[in-house]
């Protein structure tokens, strides 16, 4: 596995829209994702757990941060949302 080069992006800067948080979050929590929800800590606009796996989406009181996992389901989420 090579290794990451520094100039890559690691963080989205206002990418999850605040007003569709409940959506995105329901959609991932249904099938065939199966993502479950958990109690955001502070800080967090969401959280959920899948595998092992921890998906956060932050909130830094005036727009949401997210990471690379985040944003590639937050993409998913707006093209197949009202399929």
């Amino acid at each position: 596995m090579g290794k990451r080069k520094c100039d890559e992006q690691t963080e989205w800067v206002g990418l999850v829209r605040p007003a569709e948080i409940v959506g995105f979050a329901r959609w991932l929590t249904k099938k065939p994702l199966e993502w479950m929800q958990q109690c955001p800590d502070i800080g967090e606009c969401m959280r959920l757990w899948r595998d092992g796996r921890i998906l956060v989406v932050r909130w830094d009181g005036r727009r949401t941060v997210c990471g690379r996992l985040e944003m590639a389901l937050w993409h998913t989420y707006v093209c197949f949302k009202d399929g």
